[in-house]
């Protein structure tokens, strides 16, 4: 790569680490805000609680500082043919629909 195209690289990777950090302090101030008695109150019926929300994410941080530290990958619970299954008919609709 050249210098130019590393200084892109580095200025569109702390422009990604700016916006997470923006994202992760507006989740922070909003999860402060939700009352005591709400915590376990989905908002819609098949939507998660509150702090299904927060544990979901707390774990998946800890899945990727564990991968990031030694290297370990989380584990994948699916045999090698659902995996592809999943990866072609479901991840598109994650990753679409949310």
């Amino acid at each position: 790569m050249t210098t130019a195209a590393l200084s892109r690289a580095d200025a569109r990777w702390e422009a990604a680490v700016d916006e997470h950090r923006i994202a992760v302090a507006a989740f922070l101030d909003a999860a402060e805000r939700v009352p005591s008695a709400a915590w376990t109150v989905a908002r819609a019926p098949g939507k998660w609680t509150p702090a299904q929300l927060c544990e979901h994410l707390s774990l998946s941080y800890d899945a990727l500082l564990t991968e990031l530290a030694d290297g370990t990958p989380m584990a994948p619970r699916a045999t090698g043919w659902k995996r592809t299954v999943l990866r072609t008919l479901v991840l598109p609709h994650i990753l679409f629909h949310g």
